[in-house]
């Protein structure tokens, strides 16, 4: 009976332990779309001020932009369809924020480029 307790213990142990080195999420996953939009909502950030609402909204849009490019490099469907995304996520940025904080980002091409690409 011990020796069944023991070899449980050290099977958690061991899952525990392979989960913790997990470090990023497996490209195409739901994590992986949150994460790189995160990122793409940091960016913007230090530009501009965005409030909680606005991180969120952020949040969701660049989430569909990076599964949407995915599933366009994925199934190997054409440049245009990518620039359809790229000009809809900038079309949405545009309409999301006020004229002035939208200044400050097209003054930051990179940017901009980082986040509707």
């Amino acid at each position: 009976m011990k020796k069944i307790i023991a070899i449980v213990v050290f099977m958690l142990g061991l899952g525990f332990t392979a989960n913790a080195q997990s470090t990023s999420a497996e490209p195409g996953t739901k994590a992986a779309f949150h994460e790189a939009a995160l990122k793409d909502v940091k960016a913007l950030g230090k530009v501009v001020k965005l409030n909680e609402h606005e991180v969120q909204m952020f949040t969701g849009l660049f989430e569909s932009k990076h599964q949407e490019l995915y599933n366009i490099n994925k199934n190997g469907l054409s440049e245009q369809r990518k620039d359809a995304v790229y000009q809809w996520t900038d079309a949405k940025i545009r309409a999301s924020i006020s004229q002035d904080r939208m200044a400050k980002v097209d003054a930051e091409p990179e940017l901009l480029k980082q986040l509707t690409h």
